[in-house]
């Protein structure tokens, strides 16, 4: 957006763009892309490689083809990860935008 200079598209700059237009489960599946994104690179370990994605109103889910049995999931913008079916709870999309890009992912 800043390259092409359509920066007034992001009115509050958190690189959302048209977020009064975008309904709220489109806005959390864009947050949880990011987050997802940033997970696959920093935990490629446990988070690679991925084999699908999953998408509907509430739930976001990626699921990863690996020794681990690694998925991850957003429902009504809580966290998930999953590791040898098991599954833990990370937070909020707002967490993990604090705590893993200190409030610089959006």
């Amino acid at each position: 957006m800043t390259k092409c200079n359509k920066t007034r598209f992001d009115r509050d700059k958190d690189q959302i763009p048209c977020e009064n237009v975008c309904s709220i489960p489109k806005i959390n599946g864009i947050k949880s892309n990011i987050i997802f994104d940033l997970a696959e690179r920093s935990f490629s370990q446990y988070f690679f490689p991925h084999a699908n994605t999953n998408v509907n109103n509430t739930e976001y889910l990626r699921v990863y083809n690996n020794q681990y049995k690694a998925a991850l999931i957003t429902k009504n913008t809580q966290i998930h990860y999953g590791l040898n079916d098991q599954w833990h709870h990370f937070g909020t999309l707002e967490d993990a935008n604090r705590l893993l890009c200190n409030n610089s992912c959006w």
